[in-house]
């Protein structure tokens, strides 16, 4: 079954970037470990097959999840396509949005949280915009419909969706 799947579904495969390693921020505030580089490293080569990835990150609370996962939005972003991170709750959420702008301004960011009721767009001038240029959109669960909503015929999306990140916690 699961080969029948991998042979029905198709991913879009990165192309352009070289060094995964150059959507590292250069600004950060602390040096990526062993592990960070190694995960980056194969997740890259994932997102340059056409087969859709299915992996799992796993870390404690400040173990730099969030970095590795932001560097290879980028890399989906600079391929032309949006990166998605979807969060368990609108405060986790938030915080993500402001880790991202951090340590990548120069990407516009969307939050979309059930709470909202609609899309919020970060570092845009124009809010319309976002949707017509890869970015990164960053939510709750409710992501998923907007999403959902956005890649439809009917909708003004024009960007694909090349990859998802959830970001999920559990409790033990």
């Amino acid at each position: 079954i699961k080969e029948q799947w991998k042979k029905d579904h198709k991913a879009l495969a990165c192309t352009k970037v070289l060094d995964v390693h150059d959507a590292v921020p250069k600004d950060l505030p602390f040096k990526l470990t062993q592990a960070q580089h190694r995960c980056i490293d194969e997740i890259f080569e994932d997102v340059q097959k056409t087969t859709p990835m299915n992996r799992l990150l796993l870390g404690d609370v400040g173990s730099g999840k969030t970095i590795v996962a932001g560097t290879i939005m980028k890399v989906i972003v600079d391929e032309g396509a949006h990166a998605c991170l979807v969060a368990p709750t609108q405060v986790l959420a938030e915080q993500h949005v402001k880790t991202l702008q951090k340590f990548y301004p120069e990407v516009p960011i969307q939050l979309i949280t059930g709470k909202t009721g609609k899309r919020d767009n970060r570092k845009t001038e124009n809010p319309s915009s976002i949707i017509d240029h890869p970015s990164f959109i960053v939510g709750t669960h409710a992501v998923l419909n907007q999403l959902n909503k956005l890649t439809t015929h009917h909708s003004p999306l024009t960007t694909k969706i090349g990859l998802v990140v959830y970001d999920e916690q559990q409790r033990f």
